[in-house]
């Protein structure tokens, strides 16, 4: 068995709302940690490129339902 080791400079904080444009897709427990980053690589490319970008943020967002979690990789936009 192979194991991966990843560091991340995560921060989890409470800020207040923003408007968003994501990419978003459902996942069950097999299939998440393959998918998440299976998302984030398709995602990145457009990381800079999307009108009204905010800088220097990306997100992950998630929530559970039915026993699927649906996951978003996010960066900020204007609110205009």
């Amino acid at each position: 068995m192979t194991t991966t080791k990843i560091q991340t400079d995560q921060v989890l904080k409470e800020i207040e709302p923003i408007r968003t444009i994501r990419l978003a897709e459902d996942f069950d427990i097999v299939t998440r940690l393959e998918g998440i980053t299976a998302l984030w690589q398709r995602f990145v490319p457009n990381v800079g490129q999307i009108p009204g970008q905010l800088p220097d943020a990306t997100y992950g967002v998630c929530y559970d339902h039915d026993g699927a979690l649906t996951y978003s990789a996010a960066v900020a936009v204007d609110q205009e």
